[in-house]
């Protein structure tokens, strides 16, 4: 999980482990725009997102194996 400032909001990034990218388009990475300035707003939403992208990775690993 990162949290990058780009042009005064906060955005949250999630690396894709490589054995799934296949399952995301070949896609790298998840990034979302948090669309908040503060800080801590921002914190707390991504430690959400992170959750629920945790949840998303665990979920495709388990489809992988059937």
């Amino acid at each position: 999980m990162y949290l990058k400032k780009v042009n005064k909001n906060y955005s949250f990034r999630y690396l894709v482990p490589e054995d799934l990218q296949k399952y995301f388009n070949g896609k790298t990475e998840i990034i979302k725009s948090l669309q908040t300035k503060n800080a801590k707003i921002a914190r707390q939403k991504a430690r959400l997102l992170s959750a629920e992208s945790s949840l998303l990775i665990s979920e495709s690993r388990c489809m992988n194996i059937w």
